[in-house]
């Protein structure tokens, strides 16, 4: 009796960039191979996506790839909505008959810009005497904001006189309006 022993295996790898834009679709790249010497049966790919993450089919996904023969590879891609910002870190898991197990863990950044706008001028001003308000803008996100529209509403009361960087009076609306290209994370 002559008898040949195989032993499957599996190997999950996954690519992605080191960061990603928030409200961007994001595919992991996720070959899953079988390097071993026999057919690796009934094989699932399990991911537990984390909140700050969407995908259409919820946050438990589960994706059937059934047998894997030996020296094969799939080739998998999921795509995932970027909702929320930070670094995240979750595992993917492919299992098969007979005990196959493989974990790799996903690492990446969500980044997002994070603007903040303060007015600084007089709390009280006395009938026809200029006052002088400071519009300051900052960024304190971990990405760079673009096409920034910046609209200060005044009141009925103020008399429009002038401004700077490119600000632009608007009688109609008695609002003055800034355009942004674009404002580097962490710039206050």
């Amino acid at each position: 009796v002559r008898t040949i022993s195989t032993r499957p295996q599996l190997v999950l790898q996954q690519t992605t960039p080191e960061q990603t834009l928030i409200g961007q679709d994001i595919t992991l790249a996720i070959p899953i191979s079988n390097p071993g010497s026999g057919d690796a049966p009934s094989v699932v790919l399990e991911a537990d996506i984390p909140a700050e993450l969407r995908h259409a089919s919820g946050s438990e996904l589960e994706y059937p790839i059934g047998t894997l023969q030996a020296g094969a590879t799939r080739q998998l891609k999921l795509t995932l909505h970027a909702a929320s910002a930070g670094r995240l870190l979750f595992p993917l898991v492919a299992r098969g008959d007979g005990q196959l197990l493989s974990k790799h863990d996903i690492n990446f950044e969500v980044i997002a810009p994070e603007l903040q706008v303060t007015i600084k001028g007089p709390r009280i001003r006395y009938l026809d005497r200029r006052a002088t308000h400071i519009v300051e803008v900052g960024n304190r996100g971990t990405a760079t904001a673009r096409d920034i529209s910046l609209v200060m509403q005044l009141p009925r009361g103020l008399k429009f006189i002038s401004t700077d960087h490119h600000g632009r009076y608007e009688s109609q609306q008695h609002a003055v309006y800034w355009q942004l290209e674009k404002l580097p994370a962490n710039v206050q």
